[in-house]
């Protein structure tokens, strides 16, 4: 089969006929691959195929070794015009050829979002469209029916039965307008939508629907127009899809997000509260064994003097992991956004870690940077932390060398502060990310264990994502994106 003879995209309905056992109905995921069907697959599956789940359906309907890029691109047409019908030749497994006519519509979520597709293959060109919808009677996951022009439900499936509780002969003939509740009749909303399916093809909507005994479930609905061979509308299929488990799922998640959300502010509450309380005694610890070493005077011993030192250096480091935490714990992006210039930030950076550079001879190279709509005292921070660290974890006998990259991406950029350090196993890729996680002693490298967790914190706060790369011994990577 020629893709270009045999698949023609179009917005027309071709008759077709055969006996129910003829048929088939294939459910295709977003990019057309098949995940399940319904009916007997055994008259027109293609020479050499058993099983068609996980086929893309362009080698079902007969196109050879399809790549990658016409598959995509078939897809974008399927979405693109909601549905489609076309004339296929198949040799199956008997060495018979014959003809089918395949029919494929889109099936959409709450969102609008195509999610799969619906595929039906038929034999023959001589079937109305009333046996055609009688072919997909057994679908029950999905309510599947016809309307008329006027809206009157003219067939009925058991996927229908089973969403809506009506039996066929209660409700053939009646307009299908009863499914809605009362609020949208009296908004017109069933006219509208088949109004909108005449005019556009198609029409979707998602909302609380009727039972037959009254009850409501959360609904999505997709009617399609069918035409004549003139073009006219002579009436509407009509897709039904119990959406109202989906939704309680979704709710609970949000509730469940919600108290979270709640909890973590609870919690940071508190948190920033006891750190910033536990300051004072931390500083009076310092205070009050200066005040010791100074009245004892000649009468300290070196090891007493020791031992006083190793008190002050540990309330020392408690000041410092209190005012670090207190830090992280302000990052919380309510302050007004401004267009940044990053490299007189980054200059900046330089001139307040000026000791540390100058003290370990580094050499920082800083390629040109872009300014970005962000917070400038958390990206001054942001780089700050970046470059602290790679000072900090230089290799003993080697001089650090530092570079600041960046590119432009289509709708962010990615920049990258690079070093010759000592590096970070593969395994701490992510611990290093987490609050108080530290890689080495407080004796081998000083520091809190907070740094890149407020990395990350600054980064998501401007939509970006961070990440790194890194061979142990050989340096590291921070790679991280701002948006534009």
């Amino acid at each position: 089969m020629h893709f270009e003879d045999n698949f023609i995209l179009k917005n027309d309905t071709q008759n077709a006929s055969a006996a129910y056992s003829d048929h088939t109905l294939f459910f295709l995921d977003s990019s057309g691959f098949v995940t399940s069907y319904n009916g007997d697959i055994n008259r027109f599956l293609p020479e050499g195929m058993n099983n068609p789940i996980g086929m893309h359906f362009l080698e079902l309907i007969g196109v050879d070794s399809p790549s990658i890029e016409t598959m995509a691109e078939i897809v974008k047409e399927l979405i693109r015009c909601d549905r489609s019908s076309h004339r296929i030749h198949l040799k199956n497994k008997h060495k018979e050829t014959s003809s089918f006519s395949a029919s494929i519509a889109s099936l959409r979520d709450g969102e609008y979002n195509v999610s799969g597709f619906a595929m039906q293959i038929v034999p023959s060109p001589n079937m109305d469209d009333e046996q055609v919808v009688d072919m997909i009677s057994e679908i029950r996951d999905y309510a599947i029916f016809r309307l008329d022009s006027e809206g009157n439900v003219k067939n009925w499936n058991k996927g229908a039965k089973r969403i809506k509780g009506y039996l066929a002969e209660e409700i053939v003939g009646k307009n299908f307008s009863v499914f809605y509740t009362e609020e949208d009749r009296q908004a017109g909303l069933p006219s509208l939508l088949l109004e909108r399916a005449k005019n556009l093809g198609s029409a979707n909507t998602t909302g609380w629907r009727l039972r037959k005994d009254g009850r409501e479930f959360w609904g999505n609905v997709t009617i399609t127009a069918i035409h004549d061979v003139a073009g006219a509308v002579i009436g509407f299929s009509k897709v039904t899809r119990d959406l109202t488990e989906e939704r309680s799922v979704e709710l609970a998640m949000k509730e469940l997000h919600r108290q979270l959300l709640s909890k973590t502010r609870d919690v940071e509450e508190f948190t920033f509260a006891a750190s910033h309380d536990l300051l004072s005694p931390a500083h009076s610890i310092i205070s009050v064994t200066d005040l010791l070493r100074k009245t004892l005077g000649e009468k300290l011993g070196a090891e007493d003097r020791y031992y006083f030192q190793a008190i002050e250096d540990s309330a020392g480091r408690i000041i410092q992991m209190l005012k670090s935490l207190l830090d992280h714990l302000k990052l919380d992006g309510k302050s007004i956004k401004e267009y940044c210039n990053l490299e007189e930030i980054v200059e900046f950076v330089k001139m307040d870690l000026r000791v540390q550079i100058l003290d370990s001879k580094a050499v920082i190279t800083c390629e040109k940077l872009p300014k970005v709509l962000g917070y400038a005292s958390f990206l001054y921070q942001l780089f700050q932390n970046l470059l602290s660290n790679a000072l900090k974890f230089h290799q003993k006998d080697g001089i650090p060398d530092i570079q600041i990259k960046s590119v432009e991406k289509d709708t962010s950029w990615l920049l990258s502060v690079s070093d010759n350090g000592i590096g970070i196993p593969e395994k701490d890729s992510e611990k290093i990310f987490t609050l108080f996680q530290r890689l080495h002693s407080e004796s081998s490298y000083a520091g809190s264990g907070i740094g890149l967790a407020t990395c990350r914190k600054i980064v998501a706060l401007h939509g970006g994502e961070v990440w790194i790369e890194s061979q142990l011994g050989h340096g590291t990577t921070v790679f991280f994106t701002l948006p534009k």
